[in-house]
């Protein structure tokens, strides 16, 4: 019964949030400032892609970089699609940030 306790907190801390997957900007504990589930549509394939994001103070998406670990889909417009979401993202804004923040993202990409 312990056990069977203990693998259902694990999953549920786990997929809580998965899609940020880490980097400068969650070791800081800097949150999102906009709401997202990291879900992009209107695509021919269904996978994920990975990207590592860069954060200004202002908590604006600066870049977005593709990462082929943990990506399943490598279709060039497909990324550009979570790239252009992935700019819209906003994070928590302050001076006492550094000038930029990094970040690894998982985005699950379905088809409409």
């Amino acid at each position: 019964m312990k056990t069977l306790f203990l693998l259902l907190f694990l999953g549920i801390t786990l997929t809580s949030k998965a899609q940020i997957m880490g980097g400068t900007l969650v070791d800081d504990g800097r949150k999102m400032s906009s709401t997202s589930n990291f879900t992009v549509t209107d695509s021919l394939y269904t996978g994920t892609v990975v990207m590592s994001l860069s954060v200004n103070r202002k908590g604006e998406v600066t870049s977005g970089k593709y990462i082929t670990e943990g990506s399943t889909i490598s279709s060039t417009p497909v990324r550009i699609k979570v790239r252009n979401y992935a700019m819209k993202l906003k994070f928590e804004e302050s001076i006492y940030f550094p000038e930029f923040h990094y970040v690894t993202v998982k985005f699950t990409v379905k088809k409409p």
